[in-house]
């Protein structure tokens, strides 16, 4: 079971990396050369709120809830976003505070991103 949890961690945490990586051959290197990344232990909201970090969260989040709703719709689990009705204590916790620390318009970009998500995957 320790196995299995460490093998699901990683693969998560993978898919959020993975984003980046995708993201920064889009720009040809271009962003994290840039400077314009900021860093959470300094700006925390702001953190949150940047798009290349708002896609790796819901790729992230879209991965945990197709590991623990294989057979759901989409529609039904993205039901289950509004509601924060998720089995998954950690990814619940994960949730609120996106959805807390977003702004309106970036919550809207995040859902559209994990819907995209678990559509494609």
């Amino acid at each position: 079971k320790n196995v299995s949890n460490i093998a699901h961690f990683i693969k998560s945490s993978f898919t959020h990396e993975d984003t980046h990586r995708q993201q920064d051959v889009a720009s040809n290197g271009k962003f994290l050369k840039s400077g314009n990344y900021l860093d959470f232990e300094k700006d925390e909201k702001g953190y949150i709120n940047q798009r290349v970090e708002i896609d790796a969260y819901a790729r992230q989040c879209g991965f945990e809830l197709k590991s623990l709703y294989p057979n759901e719709k989409v529609d039904d689990i993205f039901k289950r976003v509004f509601k924060l009705d998720v089995d998954d204590k950690n990814l619940k916790t994960v949730l609120k505070y996106l959805f807390d620390n977003m702004t309106v318009a970036n919550q809207k970009f995040f859902l559209r991103n994990l819907y995209d998500y678990l559509e494609d995957s």
